[in-house]
């Protein structure tokens, strides 16, 4: 590395670390890639005599051994027309094919078994897990299959086809979606109901390869938390006493109102009344009234909220409205969303269903002041296919000024989960689930991110990597500053140092240099590593530190700790 200056802020020079020291020592810890178990729709047509494929395009920059994949089925009897198979077992076999699948899709002489295994169905919501005999998978890239056989039912005593549950593509239609970690790269193609028949439709396989790195792979571990995170979701999560029972919402009856500071909301009781509505009930894009989503619902002004804006909203059967346009249409199983879809009021998201009982209605102000999303006698899905659960009747009032109110008459909670709160979405961090009404009064996080430390690419004897921070305050001055050491710290408090809430993640002494601050709220160094074997297995231990003003007396951030273990793959 490139020694520029033994100097650092003044926090680094005074602490030493005096917590236990975190350690990187060792090979590679095993991992897993998952792409995301949203569900949302299911295959519905599997071959029952040759079973269907997942088909995704793999590239792995280390030999990894690959002993269990986990899937998502959609096989507990819901819908009625899907058999049940929790439980059942069938066989799974992992296949590739040189470079990538396309031009491959039906060509099952160009791909190669590499492992052979069993899955265990369950719920869908739950992995499935399909444990394999171990098998190596080379560095490469590869087109991979993951088959799954058709599934003996002792009932009918006939083997029927498993469902598949996977996401539509959230990103532009067309466009591949792609998960990757330090070792592989998935990219998203989709399923063949009949395995080695028809072209992919791009979908999102709903999916976690569990992986074990060779012995002389290199990794960075993260370890500890920068500061400072201050969410500007917030939310309560509850569940369903279930068993036929149901539980009362400690809400109902009462107002809860979200005033907009700017960047954060101000929660508290509020005494708004419940407005009948005099809409016609919403029809839904799917032309259904359960797990469904209307067509975008105009508003009378541009309504903010922390961190953006809109002039329409698109309304759930679910109790919830996106404030922008989602594809998203499944309730409570895809609650990951309420941080990385687009942002939503969630005034009582749960799994409504309306198909046999309730309305929705959108009413504007005759003077254009505010806007009133209504569930009126929604029921909530009934699992064992009856006409559904309880009656529940709430609002969502937009104000001109972009404050909000739910309002709340009867809300009750049977099976589902129960989800009050607005959700920042876009990837943003989760704050952890608050009791509202216990609160009182509260204000939501104003959006400030910690800065996050990584290296890309891993750390290879004979490479240049570089350490990347990312998610940089705008206020950050035009430079930063890197700790490197080859000793760690499990944090050591630098509040005394007018950093309250920071920590310290390296030891002394360290090599300091400075980094530029780039527009994107960047910043990055390189660190080079001889082509010389006695590398392998050195550990080194990095901290970035932003120059921030604003934030605390220091006006210096850190962010999380990172240890790099040097390896030769």
């Amino acid at each position: 590395m490139n020694k520029l200056l033994s100097l650092t802020v003044a926090a680094f020079a005074a602490v030493a670390a005096t917590a236990q020291a975190p350690s990187c020592n060792g090979t590679a810890p095993a991992g897993s890639l998952t792409t995301l178990f949203g569900g949302g729709v299911y295959l519905g047509a599997t071959s029952a005599t040759v079973g269907f494929n997942q088909m995704f395009d793999l590239v792995s920059n280390a030999d990894l051994t690959i002993n269990q994949i986990d899937l998502h089925f959609y096989d507990n009897g819901a819908p009625a027309t899907n058999p049940v198979l929790v439980g059942l077992t069938t066989a799974v076999e992992f296949w590739t094919c040189p470079t990538a699948s396309a031009g491959n899709e039906t060509n099952q002489a160009a791909w190669t078994l590499q492992g052979t295994g069993t899955v265990t169905i369950q719920a869908n919501g739950t992995h499935s897990p399909a444990v394999f005999t171990p098998f190596q998978l080379p560095a490469g890239s590869y087109g991979a299959v993951v088959h799954v056989a058709p599934v003996f039912e002792p009932v009918s005593a006939l083997n029927v086809g498993a469902h598949p549950l996977y996401t539509n593509p959230a990103s532009t239609p067309g466009t591949a979606t792609v998960y990757q970690d330090q070792y592989l790269t998935l990219t998203a193609r989709g399923f063949q109901g009949t395995a080695w028949t028809g072209i992919p439709a791009l979908r999102v396989w709903n999916g976690q390869i569990y992986y074990q790195p060779s012995a002389n792979a290199g990794y960075t571990t993260a370890f500890g938390a920068g500061c400072y995170s201050r969410p500007q979701s917030f939310y309560e999560y509850q569940t369903g006493p279930g068993g036929g029972l149901s539980t009362t919402y400690d809400l109902s009856n009462t107002t809860l109102s979200l005033i907009n500071l700017g960047n954060n909301y101000l929660v508290a009781p509020g005494g708004s009344t419940f407005i009948p509505p005099v809409s016609a009930a919403l029809t839904t894009v799917g032309a259904t009234l359960d797990d469904d989503i209307t067509a975008p619902l105009a508003l009378p002004f541009t309504f903010n909220y922390p961190g953006g804006s809109t002039t329409q909203v698109i309304a759930s059967t679910n109790g919830h409205v996106f404030l922008g346009t989602s594809t998203a249409t499944f309730g409570p199983y895809t609650f990951s969303a309420f941080f990385s879809d687009v942002p939503r009021l969630a005034a009582a998201w749960s799994d409504l269903d309306m198909t046999n009982q309730g309305s929705m209605h959108f009413d504007v102000d005759p003077s254009n002041q505010f806007v009133t999303i209504s569930w009126v006698n929604a029921a909530e899905w009934d699992p064992n296919a009856g006409p559904g659960l309880g009656g529940n009747t709430f609002q969502i009032v937009m104000w001109a000024n972009g404050n909000v109110d739910y309002v709340y008459q009867n809300v009750s909670v049977w099976n589902s989960p129960l989800v009050i709160g607005f959700g920042r979405g876009n990837g943003t961090a989760d704050p952890g689930s608050v009791d509202i009404s216990a609160l009182g009064a509260f204000q939501s996080g104003d959006g400030r991110v910690p800065p996050v430390l990584g290296m890309n690419p891993r750390p290879v004897a004979g490479n240049t990597m570089n350490f990347i921070t990312t998610g940089i305050d705008a206020a950050t001055t035009i430079f930063g500053v890197y700790a490197i050491s080859f000793g760690g710290s499990a944090g050591t408090s630098l509040s005394i140092y007018g950093m309250p809430g920071c920590s310290q993640y390296v030891s002394l002494p360290a090599v300091t240099t400075f980094a530029a601050v780039q527009p994107n709220g960047t910043m990055s160094t390189p660190l080079s590593i001889p082509n010389d074997p006695s590398y392998n297995g050195v550990n080194l231990f990095c901290q970035a530190a932003p120059l921030t003003p604003g934030l605390n007396l220091a006006n210096v951030i850190t962010s999380n700790g990172l240890c790099v273990h040097i390896g030769l793959q």
